[in-house]
């Protein structure tokens, strides 16, 4: 085994390494596949597909083994899942908001109703109805 293979081999290991654990440097975490392996390792696809096929087997393979759900993955279901409980509390909140200020609309058409009456001499059980145009 050339130095060469061996340095491509250890920087595809711990690439792997890398990626399986949601950590890599260069490639988009979340992203297991050997093209992501390969960018990791910053090395071409074809060197992982075609001369290192053991390693390429031996990612598939944890790959396989590891849950289909990685870590990264992991953590933005959680906070998609708090992020949703708090979107629904806030809808809780901003209905709560509506309906109250609906009862102050309420109140002030009544008090503005009332203070008009006040001033024309109308008894407070007559209802006025709007003047025709």
């Amino acid at each position: 085994m050339t130095d060469k293979s061996r340095r491509e081999r250890q920087a595809i290991s711990a690439a792997i390494e890398r990626v399986l654990a949601g950590t890599p440097r260069y490639a988009k975490p979340g992203v297991l596949t050997q093209t992501a392996v390969a960018q990791e390792a910053q090395l071409h696809r074809s060197r992982l597909v075609n001369v290192h096929t053991d390693l390429r087997d031996l990612f598939e393979a944890r790959k396989a083994a590891q849950s289909s759900i990685s870590a990264s993955e992991q953590k933005l279901h959680a906070k998609i899942a708090d992020l949703k409980a708090k979107n629904a509390a806030l809808r809780v909140e901003r209905d709560t908001w509506k309906d109250t200020a609906n009862v102050f609309a309420r109140a002030i058409q009544v008090l503005q109703t009332q203070i008009r009456h006040e001033g024309t001499g109308v008894a407070q059980n007559v209802i006025s109805l709007p003047h025709r145009r």
